[in-house]
This record gives structure tokens, sequence and C-alpha cells, in this order.
């Protein structure tokens, strides 16, 4: 969920809501009563209850109250939603492409915007499994060839 107060009223919606349900802990106290407290030192604490409320509620649920309320508040999607969101195929958001190894048939996400005059192309597939195992195991963190090949006979990388 994102649940953003970035207004007072949306602060004081989510604790009146949480305290509602007998889960604002101690967040109706008056020290509380400025959102900014949200970036502080009890930020931990906060975000602690928040979470411990969420749990009573839907995503959708969060969703349809907040929004009811012109909070900016929506569900974030787990990854085995993204493809099935109508939205992001309808705007063009992914890309059909080919795994240059196999031949198989992949989908990437595309541009993150759209600009006119710079347009955004997919130039290259994602590299295969291992395909930097070298720069990375040898060249960044100091491995010898030997330790490479070690670690990938015994299925570690």
């Amino acid at each position: 969920m994102s649940i953003t107060t970035n207004t007072q009223q949306a602060w004081d919606d989510l604790r009146a809501w949480m305290d509602s349900d007998r889960m604002a802990g101690d967040l109706m106290d008056e020290r509380y009563d400025d959102r900014f407290i949200l970036r502080g030192d009890l930020s931990p604490h906060i975000e602690g209850l928040i979470q411990e409320w969420a749990l009573l509620h839907s995503r959708q649920e969060i969703t349809d109250w907040g929004q009811a309320r012109h909070h900016p508040w929506g569900p974030a999607a787990r990854p085995d939603e993204l493809l099935a969101n109508e939205q992001l195929w309808d705007r063009g958001y992914y890309v059909n492409g080919v795994d240059t190894g196999g031949g198989v048939p992949l989908v990437y996400p595309g541009a993150p915007y759209k600009l006119s005059r710079s347009p955004w192309s997919l130039r290259n597939s994602a590299p295969q499994t291992g395909k930097h195992n070298r720069e990375i195991y040898c060249d960044e963190l100091g491995l010898s060839d030997r330790e490479l090949k070690d670690l990938a006979a015994r299925g570690v990388i």
C-alpha cells in the first residue's frame, strides 16, 4: 500500500480511522498532531503502528477509503499483478522482445515516459544468466578464474 499523508487532513484521517479500529496506539496524542512527525526519530514507531493496522484491511479497502476522501492512497502492485494490468498494456508500456540466447519471446518494461523528440526503443535484450559473472566476481570482487569455476561447479552461481 501507498498511504501518503501529504496533507494534514490525510494524516488526521488516517489516525482517526486507526483509532476507530482501536489500533492507533499513542498516535492520537497531541505530540503526533503535526504530520511532519513522520520524518523524525519517531518514524519507526509510527510506521510500525500503521503496518500493524493495515493488516486489518485489504489493499482495495484502504484505497477506496482514502480516495473517497481525496487522498492519494493506492495499492502497490505485486510482481504477479503487473503483467495483468490492462492499463499498462493499453498505454503501450510493455514491449515484446525475444531472448537472444534461446529465441524465447519475452515481455520487457518499456519507456517510463514518452518524449516526441527522443523516442525510446528496446535496444538490447536482458543478459543471459551468468553473462557478467567474470566481470563481477573476478574483475570487481577479485576472485580467480579457478575460484569462479569452483563456484559454478558447486552450483553456487
